[in-house]
């Protein structure tokens, strides 16, 4: 079975019901009762060019929702990546949000990375016009720095874990273990990618809440 091949719906603008049902998988941990709220573990991730770099990733829960009759569930209450480049630690990147594609500018040799915002739209405001559902990162020297996401992300496929390592994942996944893992958690393919029927997402949601308090 192509794996992608189920990602392949009628095109147009994603729906608020279907992103709220996909990101109880990924930007929220099912934690089936469960009242663990802090994840570390390593991951392998193969950026563009075909290498890989190992990074060390955790993701902090904060409020627990809790579904009657079902699992419990929590928001992203904080999420880091530091990259260990020739043994040694990068910056960390730290915001509540979900990490999604990392990778390396072939071009200035920078290391970028960037998070969805999907459900995470009101922090994603911050960073003003056109509030953005991806937003991109560069590491300067000693600091990551927000920036405009670059058009060669539209349609890149995310190379890091939407979420959290099941339990019977080991403490350090493989970028196949992390692929199998996106695909297994999101089958459908425009919440594993810098989609177009996405990027408007945040844009959309904060506009019509403003229109809702005037």
């Amino acid at each position: 079975m192509n794996h992608e091949s189920q990602g392949s719906r009628s095109a147009g603008q994603v729906t608020a019901s279907a992103i709220r049902t996909a990101l109880i998988l990924a930007s929220l941990v099912m934690l089936s009762g469960c009242s663990k709220k802090y994840f570390e573990w390593t991951e392998d991730v193969q950026l563009s060019d075909g290498t890989t770099v190992k990074v060390e990733r955790t993701v902090r829960y904060g409020k627990v929702l809790r579904e009657l009759g079902g699992p419990t569930s929590a928001w992203i209450s904080q999420a880091t990546v530091t990259i260990v480049d020739k043994g040694k630690q990068l910056p960390t990147w730290s915001h509540p949000m979900q990490p999604f594609i990392l990778d390396k500018e072939q071009e200035t040799g920078r290391w970028i990375l960037i998070a969805s915002a999907m459900d995470y739209c009101e922090y994603a405001s911050r960073f003003g016009p056109p509030y953005p559902t991806f937003p991109a990162f560069v590491l300067d020297v000693d600091k990551w720095r927000y920036v405009s996401l670059p058009d060669s992300a539209v349609g890149r496929k995310a190379n890091l874990l939407l979420g959290v390592p099941g339990g019977s994942q080991p403490k350090h996944l493989t970028n196949r273990d992390v692929d199998n893992a996106n695909w297994r958690n999101l089958p459908d393919l425009v919440f594993r990618t810098v989609s177009t029927r996405t990027l408007g997402l945040c844009a959309r949601d904060l506009s019509s809440k403003r229109k809702v308090s005037k």
